[in-house]
């Protein structure tokens, strides 16, 4: 029997580019930019492979804002979850890459009542990638949800009176709390669960704030993110990633695998 070796030599090989594609001819390169392989579109550099597909949990989500899926500028999208549609309030551009949403006023996203958060005595988590530009926001944001902020059986991710913290309510009162300047600015992931034993937040996936409080989740006010169902509260220098919405608690675990497949997308 004999044993043949591989000549290294013959292997394919792909050219990378050093700098951005100058024609249409070169849709279809790749680049090694910022620590990821990215293929140039006719729409700028996007993530050759993406991992989060296998790592998201997708029993029980509601709904999913998926950035990398939509267009500029565009003033609906659709709802990656469910088919529903996103409402834009403003054109959104995408910049420097496809899963970050930005604009100069204060844009949000909302997407109807969605009958499937109305959880009553059960659990549920939001989930979100949200870039913090400062450590002080100066009054009240609202980040996601379903509310009308503060109406009663509503619930969500806010920046509290200060602007210094954030916070997850469950009710037409304050939540918990955790101090901005304890995690500083930059991409950040966020969540909030309410499970059997009260409330709990969550940054990066690490647990922040909890208590033992609950509520009757049943308001029937629109899913947001960036605003509250009355599109108040926003905030010109919010970014948006990644959103996600489930009538079920999540587990620390799954929320840090969420995070560890998804932060190469955020530059972590």
């Amino acid at each position: 029997m004999t044993v043949e070796t591989a000549n290294l030599s013959d292997s394919l090989r792909v050219n990378l580019l050093a700098n951005s594609p100058t024609t249409d001819l070169q849709v279809g390169q790749l680049a090694y930019i910022a620590g990821s392989l990215k293929v140039y579109r006719p729409s700028g550099w996007r993530n050759l492979l993406s991992t989060e597909q296998s790592f998201i949990q997708q029993s029980s989500l509601v709904a999913w804002l998926d950035p990398t899926e939509f267009l500029q500028g565009a003033s609906s999208w659709q709802d990656k979850a469910s088919g529903s549609v996103w409402d834009v309030s403003t054109t959104t551009t995408t910049k420097p890459n496809d899963y970050q949403i930005e604009d100069t006023v204060a844009v949000y996203f909302r997407n109807g009542r969605a009958s499937q958060m109305e959880v009553g005595a059960g659990n549920l988590t939001y989930e979100c990638w949200m870039y913090f530009s400062t450590t002080n926001y100066g009054t009240w944001k609202y980040i996601i949800g379903k509310s009308s902020f503060w109406d009663a059986n509503s619930s969500g991710i806010y920046i509290s009176a200060n602007g210094q913290s954030l916070g997850f309510h469950t009710t037409n009162t304050n939540g918990i709390e955790y101090s901005i300047s304890n995690f500083g600015t930059g991409w950040k992931h966020l969540a909030a669960v309410m499970d059997g034993t009260g409330r709990k937040l969550y940054v990066n996936g690490n647990l922040v704030a909890s208590d033992s409080t609950r509520h009757n989740m049943t308001s029937t006010t629109s899913l947001t993110y960036g605003a509250d169902n009355e599109g108040s509260y926003g905030d010109s220098r919010f970014k948006y990633g990644h959103a996600r919405f489930y009538n079920v608690n999540l587990s620390q675990t799954q929320l840090q695998q969420h995070f560890n497949s998804e932060k190469a997308y955020y530059g972590l």
